[in-house]
C-alpha cells in the first residue's frame, strides 16, 4: 500500500501541475481514488478471508499474486490517477494490496512451526519493508526517467515473478489441503 500511495500521490501532483494547477490542489483531488482503494481494501479482506479459509493457502497465495499482477499491470492502462473512470482499476488495487497482505500471513500461519512462528512472521515483515524499499527507490527512478505508471509496471513484474514460484511451489508441494489439516489437528 505504500508503493501504490507513495506514486499515485507523486502522480496526481505531476498531473494538476502539468495543468497548471497546484499541488495542494492534487492532494484534495487524489482523495477519492485512495478512498475507493482503501475501502475495497477492506471490503476485499472480508470476503478473501472467506476465501482464504476454505482453500489451501499455497493456492490462496497464487491467487493474490494472479491479482496483483493484473491491478499494477492495469494501471498502465491509467492516463491519469484523477481520472474517476479509473476508480475501478483503485479499487482491485485496493483488494491486491490487501489480498497480499492476508495470504502471506495465512500461508505462514499454515507452514511456520508454530515454536517459531513469531519469527518467522517478523522476517516476512523484514523482507516486505525491504521490499518496500527497493520498489520505491527503483520506482522513484523509473518514475523520473520514464513514465509515471512505471513504478506500477515494476510491481507487476515483481508480482509476476513471485506468481510464477508460487505456481511451482503450489504443483510440486502444495502443502496440506483444508481436510488434511482439520483431520491432523482433531
Amino acid at each position: 500500500m505504500v508503493v501504490a500511495g507513495l506514486f499515485v500521490s507523486l502522480w496526481a501532483t505531476m498531473a494538476v501541475k502539468a495543468a497548471g494547477g497546484e499541488a495542494a490542489v492534487a492532494q484534495y483531488q487524489v482523495f477519492l481514488p485512495f478512498a475507493v482503494m482503501q475501502i475495497f481494501a477492506v471490503g476485499w479482506s472480508f470476503i478473501f478471508g472467506s476465501i482464504l479459509d476454505r482453500i489451501n493457502r499455497v493456492a490462496g497465495a497464487v491467487l493474490s499474486l494472479a491479482l496483483s499482477v493484473v491491478a499494477y499491470g492495469a494501471l498502465y492502462f491509467v492516463e491519469s490517477p484523477l481520472d474517476l473512470r479509473m476508480l475501478p482499476l483503485f479499487a482491485l488495487l485496493g483488494a491486491a494490496m490487501a489480498g497480499a497482505i492476508m495470504s502471506s500471513m495465512a500461508l505462514v500461519g499454515q507452514e511456520a512451526p508454530p515454536r517459531e512462528r513469531g519469527a518467522v512472521i517478523g522476517l516476512l515483515s523484514v523482507f516486505g519493508s525491504i521490499g518496500i524499499i527497493l520498489a520505491a527507490g527503483v520506482g522513484g527512478a523509473l518514475f523520473s526517467a520514464s513514465t509515471p505508471w512505471a513504478p506500477f509496471l515494476l510491481m507487476a513484474g515483481a508480482q509476476a515473478v513471485l506468481l510464477v514460484w508460487g505456481l511451482l511451489v503450489w504443483l510440486l508441494a502444495p502443502g496440506e489441503s483444508k481436510a488434511a489439516a482439520a483431520t491432523t489437528s482433531s
